[in-house]
């Protein structure tokens, strides 16, 4: 195996299977679902209350220094 192009011949046999065109769509459904998931209004508020609670804990491990 020594000089020869591995990942050529994996893309080529993935190729001749079908797998890399099914890979390419799966990415492509995941990319939709978290643009979906990220622009969705509860995990907008969810994201918010996050940030708050972050900040809050900063101003009390700050205030404790």
């Amino acid at each position: 195996m020594q000089g020869l192009n591995a990942r050529g011949m994996w893309e080529r046999y993935l190729a001749e299977e079908g797998e890399i065109e099914a890979e390419a769509s799966v990415r492509a459904a995941a990319c939709e679902y978290a643009a979906n998931f990220s622009t969705h209004p509860k995990a907008r508020c969810v994201t918010a209350w996050q940030r708050d609670e972050l900040a809050a804990a900063a101003c009390q491990v700050a205030a404790v220094r």
